[in-house]
């Protein structure tokens, strides 16, 4: 029997967009920036390797991923410690260039939604 089939790892607290129905687009309460440390998120990827994960990997949540300068490596290093997980991200398209996303496809993205709203 599977723990989980789905695991979502926001990397980080911040985003480039106020949207109305999100929890960025409110007034925070805390307003600091926040990042999940290095050291965090490789034993994530260890423990998911431990437990010959195959599931979907999203490493973000209610954030924009692209505004972490690691994600490249960050899907890098859950591919290699996970090869059969299914490794996808939704983004609002702000900062996606085809350099970028052709590095993460390198890196082994399998899935991307833009989302695009405006």
């Amino acid at each position: 029997m599977k723990l989980f089939n789905i695991i979502y790892i926001e990397t980080h607290n911040r985003c480039t967009r106020r949207c109305w129905f999100c929890k960025f687009g409110q007034e925070r309460q805390d307003s600091s920036s926040r990042i999940l440390e290095d050291g965090l998120i490789e034993k994530i990827a260890d423990n998911l390797h431990k437990l010959n994960f195959r599931g979907r990997i999203t490493p973000a949540e209610t954030n924009e991923p692209l505004l972490d300068p690691r994600m490249v490596e960050i899907i890098r290093l859950f591919r290699a410690k996970c090869p059969e997980a299914f490794i996808s991200m939704a983004s609002n398209g702000d900062l996606l260039t085809e350099e970028l996303f052709r590095s993460m496809v390198a890196a082994g993205l399998d899935g991307l939604c833009l989302t695009l709203l405006r």
